[in-house]
């Protein structure tokens, strides 16, 4: 498909909202020359949602979230410029992520009220979610 050929079809045929795994699957069957799917911020409460192996299982794991988080804490650490810019990126992760757990308010709470990033990972412990590093 050109992309003339995309400006011409009314923006509802050029998105959609996937809730299941299976949806992804759907829109590109449906659609076939489809290249490249947009993921949102819904990912950030599911990230085994679009194909992440390591993450796929049920969504609902909570130490798999915090393995996700854990693992984008690293990342974000190995580009990002001292401990601040880390930590906020955390806490904005966290506005997506609390909806997930049971007391994840309560949680969220703690977690925004942090100055350092070892203040965060202090309540990620005692929140009792084990550190795979």
């Amino acid at each position: 498909m050109k992309s003339d050929d995309i400006m011409m079809k009314p923006l509802t045929d050029l998105m959609w909202t996937a809730e299941e795994e299976d949806d992804v699957d759907k829109i590109k069957s449906i659609y076939p020359e489809t290249e490249f799917v947009m993921i949102g911020r819904g990912y950030l409460r599911f990230p085994g949602f679009a194909g992440n192996d390591t993450l796929k299982g049920d969504y609902n794991d909570k130490q798999r979230l915090i393995d996700f988080a854990e693992e984008l804490e690293r990342r974000y650490a190995e580009v990002l410029y001292g401990d601040r810019p880390l930590l906020f990126k955390m806490k904005e992760l966290w506005t997506h992520m609390k909806d997930s757990f049971e007391e994840g308010d309560k949680l969220f709470k703690k977690i925004k009220k942090s100055k350092t990033i070892d203040e965060y990972n202090d309540v990620i412990s005692l929140a009792g979610y084990q550190s795979k590093g």
